[in-house]
């Protein structure tokens, strides 16, 4: 039985501001050197796998879903990214991926459990194309049509377990002060949509795109959350022109325990630029 969930989202692999590991990455008419903050954050991507995450899922079996944007892509002719092969750009993502997928619990049919949910079209192609290319090449498990990237899924860890929907997006806002309203008026047309047609009600709302953490728990509701992933880019020109804070790095963990089900996590932030002093 697999009682953890591992969310991860927005490596933009392929940006010179993406997850990268720290090695000499060859690209298809040379090679790329991540800079020293790429190094930095590859530092805690490394920690996440080997300390945090056997912590927080209690050193039991764990599957993963990585909530989209693992692709830089080439986002309103940015001079962003290391390449514009997407080639390069899902060599260097599955370089990255495909370990993780190999930690993930597997099915009765020796499948990892690891699954990939379609990010944003400027980054991973107009029908997420890409990223359908290398969840195939990664072997992530394919949803009931035989995608091997979805743009939605539901989810139970068991039969009577809470259900969680996890997408990709949800809007930005430059504002801490209406952080959580966009993801709480999304998680009411999610109940109201689905007891409109008689279906489940989500307990659980993942959603990503921001490079923020957000978690709610609405209030009397055990086993009921609203959560927005962290991310692994650094800050873009795009971030720089929306808000004055810096993006977030991390991941979370749902976990089923025998009273409830909850919702931990494991974050960092770069520092901000140094002072000037005159």
């Amino acid at each position: 039985m697999v009682n953890n969930v591992v969310v991860i989202s927005d490596e933009h692999c392929g940006s010179r501001l993406g997850l990268c590991p720290p090695i000499k990455i060859p690209l298809d008419n040379g090679y790329y050197y991540p800079s020293a903050l790429q190094e930095k954050v590859w530092a805690w991507w490394d920690h996440l796998w080997k300390v945090d995450i056997p912590e927080l899922t209690h050193g039991e079996p764990f599957c993963v879903v990585n909530n989209g944007d693992a692709l830089e892509g080439k986002p309103f002719n940015s001079s962003e990214a290391i390449s514009d092969n997407m080639e390069d750009q899902r060599a260097l993502a599955k370089m990255i991926l495909e370990p993780i997928k190999r930690m993930c619990a597997t099915d009765e049919n020796g499948n990892h459990l690891f699954f990939m949910i379609r990010g944003t079209e400027s980054h991973v192609g107009k029908s997420a194309e890409h990223e359908e290319a290398l969840a195939k090449s990664l072997g992530a498990i394919p949803d009931h049509i035989g995608k091997h990237s979805q743009y939605e899924m539901f989810m139970r860890l068991d039969d009577n377990g809470p259900l969680i929907n996890f997408k990709h997006h949800i809007g930005i806002t430059g504002s801490t002060a209406y952080a959580a309203t966009r993801p709480s008026r999304d998680y009411l047309e999610l109940v109201y949509n689905s007891v409109m047609w008689g279906r489940a009600v989500p307990n659980i709302m993942v959603r990503s795109h921001r490079h923020k953490f957000l978690v709610l728990e609405p209030e009397g509701k055990d086993d009921n959350w609203i959560v927005v992933t962290p991310g692994w880019q650094l800050k873009t020109p795009y971030a720089h022109r929306i808000t004055d804070d810096m993006p977030v790095m991390g991941a979370i963990v749902i976990r089923k325990s025998d009273e409830r089900t909850y919702v931990t996590k494991r974050t960092w932030s770069i520092d901000r630029i140094p002072e000037v002093v005159i």
